[in-house]
């Protein structure tokens, strides 16, 4: 069989099973196109890691081409028109590590400041209230992007302090509580949207009262991130947007748990369920973001810095380890700054 006519039955195949192959079904046809019109059993190993290695893809995306190209030549091994798959041996460097930037209180501080100073030109869309309510909701609640900009009126419950996000068609809405300080801000924005005459049912909007597009939105944070002088790199060379707000959400109050004494992995499936992930195992990899984790294990290696070793400490007291939670209380002997933030309940305790 010729390998263009094996990519049509193939995505044929697929769409009447209802399976979407859009994209995928065009990076068959760019290596239908580098191959030429040549038969199936033709291709070799080296023209498909040619076609993967010669587009400059990031691991993620390599890794799912190749795996598309290997379903492609494995259906058709098991309809006996190849005898083996033209497949290089895969990387191994892969995933990479999930490392999202994480926002500490000073530099959420500093974003909700740079909102009262920003100069937003006529050319951005986003008014600074509601920039600034955008921020408190994603990180006050752990909500996606695309939840915050569809939110509707009729789903935020603010006597309650109660919002509903997600797909409720798809059976995957999600109801969670959220901290009065939050409802203050929600509060006093619901009113300048009044104000403003707004009729749309989506809550947050732009300044021309139309629904926020998220890739302008994204704009927007990026001007006022580097306005208010956060200008870091993550581990991948990006640089932080609104969905970090999210992750560190979740870092938050995971530190905020191991600070009381609890057990984060006990808590784990409620923050998930909160998040709204499909997996509870899913938040588990926040645990690795949060630095409070090894409290336990730091205190056995020695005395805390700063005070002074061996039988001298004291009058003449023996240097003993220390125990965990004199650990927390060095650590967390200053004031918080957090504790005068306009968020400063937020992320709200999680009860279930």
């Amino acid at each position: 069989m010729r390998f263009p006519r094996a990519i049509e039955e193939y995505v044929k195949w697929k769409n009447l099973r209802g399976i979407k192959f859009r994209n995928d079904s065009q990076h068959l046809r760019t290596f239908s196109k580098q191959v030429g019109d040549c038969s199936l059993d033709l291709i070799s190993a080296e023209q498909t890691l040619s076609f993967l290695d010669g587009k400059g893809l990031s691991p993620a995306t390599w890794w799912r081409q190749y795996n598309v190209l290997r379903a492609f030549f494995e259906f058709w091994m098991l309809r006996g028109e190849l005898k083996r798959a033209p497949m290089p041996r895969p990387r191994l460097a892969w995933p990479q590590p999930f490392k999202p930037y994480i926002y500490s209180r000073e530099e959420l501080s500093r974003l909700l400041q740079a909102t009262r100073t920003f100069q937003f030109g006529h050319w951005v869309r986003i008014d600074p209230v509601a920039l600034r309510t955008l921020i408190l909701f994603i990180y006050g609640t752990g909500a996606c992007m695309r939840e915050v900009i569809s939110l509707r009126v009729d789903r935020l419950d603010l006597r309650n302090r109660l919002v509903t996000l997600g797909d409720a068609g798809g059976g995957r809405a999600r109801t969670i509580p959220f901290g009065r300080n939050l409802r203050k801000h929600l509060l006093a924005y619901s009113k300048l949207r009044t104000a403003s005459g707004v009729t749309t049912a989506i809550f947050f909007v732009d300044k021309q009262n139309k629904p926020m597009v998220e890739s302008t939105l994204r704009g927007g944070f990026q001007r006022l991130r580097r306005h208010a002088g956060i200008r870091p790199r993550t581990s991948d060379g990006r640089e932080p947007g609104f969905r970090d707000l999210r992750h560190s959400f979740a870092v938050h109050r995971l530190a905020v748990m191991l600070k009381e004494g609890k057990n984060p992995r006990s808590l784990l499936p409620a923050l998930s369920a909160y998040m709204g992930h499909v997996k509870w195992i899913w938040a588990e990899r926040y645990l690795s973001l949060t630095p409070e984790r090894f409290w336990d294990q730091l205190s056995r290696l020695g005395p805390v810095e700063g005070r002074p070793l061996g039988p001298g400490r004291g009058k003449d007291k023996v240097d003993a380890s220390y125990t965990a939670g004199e650990v927390r209380g060095s650590l967390h002997k200053e004031k918080d700054e957090g504790g005068q933030l306009p968020f400063s309940e937020i992320p709200p305790r999680i009860r279930w």
